[in-house]
């Protein structure tokens, strides 16, 4: 099991942006893709409790936020990290880690 199993909310926004994004194909399948996923959220430096927070926060926005989430326009996008909780370290938004997540599962292999 992958700890990204653990956050149902964050492991549905991964994939929505995957699919959108063309990252998931017959080149890099969903399994590659979620490998990925685990190493950003387990990366050092990476709080637990931000990423609990951050799937708890995910699973708190109505259909059509999450959707703007994964595929807005970037200040519509913007709007709703804004909205997000502050990271345990209180530098920034728990929503920061979404970019670390997404520049990890577009890295080519």
């Amino acid at each position: 099991m992958r700890a990204i199993d653990n956050y149902s909310f964050l492991k549905q926004w991964a994939l929505v942006v995957a699919a959108s994004n063309g990252l998931i194909n017959r080149l890099e399948p969903e399994d590659q893709l979620l490998d990925k996923v685990d190493r950003a959220i387990g990366a050092e430096g990476v709080n637990t409790q931000d990423v609990v927070t951050l799937n708890v926060w995910l699973g708190t926005l109505s259909v059509s936020d999450f959707d703007t989430l994964t595929d807005g326009a970037d200040d519509e996008m913007d709007a709703i990290q804004d909205r997000s909780p502050k990271r345990e370290d209180g530098k920034g938004h728990v929503t920061d880690l979404l970019e670390d997540i997404y520049s990890e599962m577009a890295e080519l292999e």
